[in-house]
């Protein structure tokens, strides 16, 4: 589980503003000083930090007797504040698009790394209802990046859901695994690789884009969107598709 101080730092804070957010938390309203021992961090830096968390609305400074103290907004403030952002940037996302539409037609490369990175690249391809999808590679090492349990009780049934087929271009290592799956219902076909030929990356083909995973220990996804590269992938992926179906039957 990941610790609050990096949970802040996803939406936008960084290790020192998240400290002394906290600390603020913690002690309740208090003085500089205070709050700047707890945070670890010089008052005077401390200062610097509480004019950019006051002007986003994180925090705030009232006058007492003794003083100035500083207090941390409540973290309902501060979901509160992180959803309007959200909000403001999907209303301004057709803007955006537009924008990067006049870019031209060069293909566009994104990068992902852990299960989540790769949890988060395969979820695109749930989008379009009726879609194709085709995949290639070894299964034993998608599961061992993101779960049988994911793509049993999300993904598949997601993907059925959206009424989204696959072709699947698989190693016979999870031959008897996939036997037992119902692939009419769960609108898959596969046929199998040569096992002398065996690579641990795997492919997944649809749209205008391909999305490349390594082996599970280096767990990286790389995302390639582009139209005239997911075309050359996909005849590449319906050639083998057509030569091993000659020789070997499908699931």
């Amino acid at each position: 589980m990941q610790h609050i101080s990096e949970i802040l730092e996803t939406i936008g804070l960084n290790p020192k503003e998240a400290g002394l957010y906290m600390a603020a938390l913690n002690l309740g309203d208090a003085p500089m000083t205070k709050l700047a021992k707890q945070a670890g961090i010089k008052r005077s830096t401390a200062y610097q930090i509480f004019k950019g968390l006051e002007k986003r609305g994180v925090m705030g400074s009232f006058k007492m007797r003794g003083g100035t103290h500083f207090a941390a907004m409540s973290p309902e403030v501060l979901y509160s504040l992180r959803k309007k952002e959200l909000t403001d940037l999907a209303a301004a996302l057709p803007q955006l698009k537009a924008l990067e539409k006049k870019k031209g037609t060069r293909p566009k490369l994104s990068y992902f790394e852990g299960q989540e990175g790769y949890r988060l690249a395969i979820e695109d391809s749930l989008k379009k209802p009726g879609n194709v999808l085709r995949y290639i590679g070894s299964l034993t090492e998608t599961y061992k990046t993101v779960g049988e349990k994911y793509d049993l009780e999300y993904y598949v049934p997601t993907r059925i859901k959206q009424n989204i087929s696959i072709r699947g271009l698989v190693f016979p290592d999870m031959r008897e695994d996939l036997a037992k799956r119902n692939h009419a219902k769960e609108l898959r076909e596969v046929r199998w690789l040569p096992k002398e030929f065996h690579f641990k990356g795997t492919n997944l083909i649809y749209d205008n884009k391909v999305v490349m995973l390594s082996a599970a220990e280096e767990t990286m996804t790389v995302v390639i969107e582009s139209k005239s590269i997911a075309e050359a992938e996909k005849q590449k992926f319906d050639l083998l598709w057509e030569l091993i179906g000659g020789s070997t039957k499908t699931a």
